[in-house]
Formats: structure tokens, sequence, C-alpha cells
């Protein structure tokens, strides 16, 4: 039973749609949360259009994130230090909010971590298990400004999906050594074949060659 879990969790396309899931469920809950009232304060159109917009674009680009391979390292640090520069910048909002948060930004926060892990089983675009530390810790951190001994909940939660990704990476990384090892070994046992068969032809006698000659011309 176990093997088919880990097997099941292996696929792509479901970490792909829990990616796009967590996401929707982050950006909603997120959008009802004491958090978004303390930071920007009440709704209005103008923030209903501009949330709307961005939400859309991460939902799109969580969606389509698996065609989002890319080599560049040029393009990758700049992602990385987008990523760090935003969240550093939120961090610093964050500190100075008052009060304690409500189960919406709880929700939001663990929905975000759960989308992070996500994106970095179907992914490479390098900022994504920096976004899984970010929110496992904010997350921590909003369990501890509720209740102290909360922080036992954001540690378990938090080290559940880091375990989670690292054997996950495993599993794949040692798929991948068992790939090149068989592909190691056809190819010396072709080398050896090939080998054998050249020393065989260059074990024929002169004596062998003429009287096969002198067949052929029979």
């Amino acid at each position: 039973m176990l093997n088919k879990i880990l097997s099941w969790l292996k696929q792509p396309k479901i970490w792909k749609f829990v990616s796009f899931t967590s996401s929707i469920i982050g950006l909603l809950f997120y959008s009802l949360s004491s958090s978004f009232n303390n930071l920007f304060g009440k709704w209005n159109l103008f923030k209903i259009f501009v949330y709307t917009v961005f939400s859309l674009i991460i939902c799109l680009a969580i969606l389509f994130a698996n065609t989002c391979h890319t080599s560049s390292l040029k393009l990758k640090t700049h992602l990385i230090f987008s990523v760090f520069t935003a969240t550093t910048v939120y961090s610093f909002f964050f500190d100075k909010v008052n009060g304690k948060p409500d189960f919406y930004s709880l929700v939001s926060c663990a929905s975000f971590a759960i989308m992070s892990l996500s994106l970095s089983k179907h992914t490479q675009l390098g900022f994504e298990v920096d976004l899984l530390y970010f929110f496992c810790g904010y997350l921590t951190l909003q369990l501890m400004k509720i209740k102290l001994f909360l922080v036992i909940v954001g540690v378990s939660f938090s080290y559940s999906l880091i375990i989670l990704r690292f054997y996950l990476c495993n599993s794949n990384d040692r798929g991948h050594l068992r790939l090149q090892f068989q592909d190691q070994n056809c190819i010396v046992i072709q080398v050896h074949a090939d080998l054998e068969e050249s020393e065989n032809v260059n074990l024929i006698t002169p004596q062998e060659n003429m009287v096969t000659q002198m067949n052929n011309l029979s």
C-alpha cells in the first residue's frame, strides 16, 4: 500500500494538480485573512481588480509551469533574486503588523507552502525551494504569535514537507543513476562484442583466406 502511494506521488500530473489547487486556495483565503487587511487595508474596486489580475497571472503561470523549464543561468539568477526581494520586503512589513493571525492566514500560508513543494517537483526555475522554506518559516512564526507551544505544529508540518521533497528527489536521482548505469553497461557489452568480433577476424590464417577465395572462384 505504501509503495502504491509513493509511486502515485511521483506522477507529475498529480503535483501539477496539487500546485494549481493549493494556489487557488491560498490566494482565496489570503484575500479573506487579517494579514491582507492589516497590510493593504479594506477592499475597494481598485484592489479587487489588481488582486484578481494578480491571481489570474499566478494561476496561469502555475498551470503552464511544466513548459517553463530553462537552463539559462541568467534567467534563473534574476528569478531567484526577484523572489528573494519580494519575500524580504513582505517579511519586513509583516513584522510591523500588530495582532494575531486568523484561521484564513494560517490556511493560506500552508497552501502556499504545499504549492511551493509541488512546483519544485515539476519545474526547474530555481526559486521553488526558497519559496517552500519561506512559507514554512512564515507559517511557524504565525503559529507562534497565536500560542508559543504551537511552534510544534509548524515545525512538524514543515518537517513533513521537507522530508517528502528530499525523499522524492532522491528517488528520482536513483532512477536516473540506474538508467545511466544500464546505458553504460550496454555500451561496455557492445564494445566487448565488437572487440571479440575483430579478434575472431584477425585469427583467420592466410591458408583459410586462400581456401575461401578458391571456393568463391569455383
